[in-house]
């Protein structure tokens, strides 16, 4: 297990993942393109990549200052590849889908870190696999929203957002994908600062305790309010006319 932990936490090991994975992703539709598709792939990738990498360098006590390079090849490796393929192999535009790659995979980097920083205060046992619960209840949360929820889409801080079921591919950047992105932004930021006070230090209850009111005001709260989900209250405030049938409520 040490030594798969080793070559997990190795830089050169991840950014080869990194390199790999992107060049996969060319052979793919929709993905082999600079666009929403490429860039929700890449920060998922990201958010795991980057919580890993500043892992490592947690243990070796190195900060990223002492590594600007190596993390700015990570971010712009697979824009570079997927322009390329996208300029010159499929010979299609490229300005439309960079903006994706900024606000979608590129924060999901920070995620990652922040997750990792938060874990490695609390526990400095099984980060990696505490690391990976906290991404698969990230992964429950859309699942909930989408079966109790009256929505086919969801805003999710690791990939920003997908459409639902009736899929588009032609996915606009609009004001709210940009406020949501900002929003999660601010909140992780704001995390990060905590976790680096010495107010955490001996205070795990407190800490977690902490975390899970934030996101609960999140979920219940900011949410709605600023209509990343739709709640059935809202259905039936903006819809007075209703359509009961024996399995299914139609609200229009």
């Amino acid at each position: 297990m040490s030594n798969i932990r080793k070559l997990i936490l190795n830089g050169y090991f991840l950014f080869s993942l990194l390199i790999v994975v992107n060049l996969s992703l060319q052979l793919l539709p929709l993905t082999s393109e600079t666009g929403y598709e490429f860039s929700a792939a890449n920060s998922v990738l990201f958010f795991f990549i980057g919580g890993l990498w500043y892992l490592t360098l947690i243990e070796k006590e190195t900060g990223v200052k002492k590594n600007l390079f190596v993390f700015f090849l990570f971010l712009i490796v697979p824009l570079l590849i997927s322009v390329l393929n996208t300029a010159f192999i499929r010979n299609c535009p490229v300005c439309f889908g960079i903006p994706f790659y900024f606000i979608i995979s590129l924060p999901a980097f920070f995620f990652g870190a922040v997750i990792i920083k938060g874990i490695s205060v609390l526990s400095n046992r099984f980060r990696i696999i505490l690391f990976l619960i906290v991404f698969l209840l990230l992964c429950i949360i859309p699942v909930l929203e989408i079966y109790f929820l009256p929505q086919i889409y969801f805003y999710h801080p690791v990939i920003t957002f997908f459409p639902g079921t009736m899929y588009d591919e032609l996915i606009p950047i609009d004001e709210k994908m940009i406020l949501y992105r900002g929003l999660n932004l601010i909140f992780f930021f704001a995390l990060f600062l905590f976790f680096s006070k010495d107010y955490f230090v001996g205070k795990k209850f407190t800490s977690v305790a902490l975390i899970f009111i934030s996101v609960v005001v999140w979920y219940f709260l900011f949410k709605p309010l600023f209509g990343f989900d739709t709640t059935n209250s809202k259905i039936q405030n903006e819809l007075s006319n209703k359509i009961k049938t024996e399995h299914i409520d139609i609200y229009y």
